[in-house]
């Protein structure tokens, strides 16, 4: 068991992880997972910077990501890492999830919700994320541009019934019963 002091300074445990590497089992287990479910490799490493278990998957050929390295302007060869962590409501900081309390099974099953990424359980892959955020602007682009359109037509009706000295209730009244 490796105990260190947080940014904070309280002592913190991390079970049997230690800086110099991972349980077997768990490395077996996610680089078993990468080659069936992404068709690439992945491993397990310890990242002091975050104080958890990170998962670096290697990129597919195609993946835009590697032209860079491809075209020899970056040193070493990106990965798409994927951290073992929660947000911890209490502390207001992400804290590292124990190997110890998913186990193998545990950490397979969460690599199979595919919510690592985008921590509702949506996507798969950062690619698969970034296609989603730009579908989603795109159709909300739309709907404010119909809105402006609307508005529009709206604010020309009311200045041409004031120019026309007819009159003019911008807002839905109901005279009767007074404002809705």
């Amino acid at each position: 068991m490796i105990s260190v002091r947080d940014r904070a300074g309280s002592l913190t445990s991390f079970g049997t992880v230690r800086a110099g590497g991972v349980p077997w089992q768990y490395q077996e287990a996610v680089e078993l997972w990468a080659r069936e479910n992404r068709g690439s490799h992945a491993r397990m490493a310890w990242n002091p910077v975050l104080c958890c278990v990170e998962i670096q998957f290697e990129l597919k050929p195609d993946d835009p990501r590697l032209k860079g390295w491809q075209e020899g302007r970056l040193k070493t060869k990106p990965v798409e890492s994927v951290f073992l962590h929660r947000w911890d409501k209490a502390k207001k900081a992400y804290v590292a999830i124990p190997l110890e309390d998913l186990g193998v099974g545990g950490l397979t099953a969460l690599l199979d919700k595919g919510n690592l990424w985008s921590g509702r359980g949506e996507y798969r892959g950062l690619m698969e994320a970034v296609k989603a955020a730009d579908e989603h602007n795109q159709k909300l682009d739309a709907k404010i541009e119909e809105a402006a359109i609307e508005a529009a037509r709206l604010r020309a009706r009311d200045e041409r019934r004031w120019l026309q000295g007819a009159p003019v209730v911008s807002v839905p009244t109901n005279l009767e019963n007074g404002s809705e």
